[in-house]
C-alpha cells in the first residue's frame, strides 16, 4: 500500500546507451522510498563492492534525484 492509498510495486530499471535493459528489479513494495528500493538492488550492491567492474572509467549511471550521489552514479542537479 503506497502513500497515494493504492497497491503498487517499484520497478527499478537500468538501461545501457543502446536502450537495452541490463538489469530490472521489481522486488519492492510501493510503500518504500525510491532511495530505499535502490539500496536493495543488485546494482547498488555491485557499486559498493566493485564499482569499476560495473561502470568503466569515464562512464556513469544516471539516476533518480532520490538516489544517493556516488562517484559512478550521477543524479539531477537541484
Amino acid at each position: 500500500y503506497n502513500r497515494k492509498q493504492f497497491y503498487s510495486i517499484i520497478l527499478t530499471g537500468f538501461a545501457n546507451s543502446y536502450r537495452c535493459f541490463c538489469h530490472v528489479s521489481v522486488d519492492h513494495p510501493g510503500s518504500w522510498h525510491d532511495a530505499r528500493a535502490f539500496r536493495h538492488t543488485t546494482v547498488a550492491h555491485l557499486l559498493e563492492e566493485d564499482p569499476q567492474a560495473l561502470v568503466p572509467n569515464g562512464m556513469h549511471i544516471i539516476g533518480d534525484s532520490a538516489y544517493p550521489l556516488l562517484p559512478q552514479l550521477m543524479k539531477p542537479y537541484r
